[in-house]
Formats: structure tokens, sequence, C-alpha cells
């Protein structure tokens, strides 16, 4: 019965590190590639960019694509960071990854 305790408090311990969220630890670090899908359909410019070749996130929502980006089918590469908006659509949908991006470039093709 004396080995049970200890043991059992060891699989919490150990349970709760590994299942810590820090996949967004150090997300403003890393420069995405994605592809712009769509404006969502609330108030504000606030679009979806499917990202790609980063496990974590497959899709995100930002309110703060720049205007010469707001195409769909568009590839980019850009930056994020936390986001700060408190537009309507993200507070009411509570979209799961809501990021501010910035340094937004077009993706070079492969030609070039």
């Amino acid at each position: 019965m004396k080995v049970i305790y200890p043991l059992g408090l060891l699989l919490i311990l150990v349970t709760g590190i590994s299942c810590s969220g820090d996949d967004d630890a150090n997300i403003s670090e890393l420069t995405f590639s994605g592809t712009v899908l769509k404006q969502l359909t609330c108030t504000g410019p606030v679009y979806q960019i499917k990202v790609e070749n980063y496990t974590p996130i497959d899709t995100l929502t930002t309110p703060t694509l720049p205007g010469s980006y707001q195409e769909e089918g568009l590839h980019i590469n850009f930056r994020v960071t936390e986001s700060g908006s408190t537009s309507a659509c993200a507070a009411i949908y509570a979209f799961k990854h809501v990021y501010d991006i910035y340094d937004v470039r077009l993706k070079p093709t492969q030609n070039e």
C-alpha cells in the first residue's frame, strides 16, 4: 500500500508535465508559410490562413492581415504574435488560434 501512493503521485506529476500547453511558447520566433483561405462572414476583415508545416496549428484566424494580402489563395510568409484583438467575430465564435500577423510577404515561387 505504501508503494501505491508514491507511484500514483509520480503518475499524476508526469501526466501534468507532459500535457502542459507550451505549443505557443516560442511561436513569435518563427516565420510561417501559409495560404489565405477566406474572409470570415462577421464584422471586420478577419481572415483564416492555412498554415503549412507546423503541426500544432493547421489553421489560424487573424484580424490583422494587411489589405494588399486579403486575397483568397494567396501564398504568404508571415510572423505571428498573440492577438490583442477584441474583434466581435473572434469573441463570438471563440476561434482556437487567433493571432496578429506581421512582416507579411508573398511566398516566393519555386522558379525564383
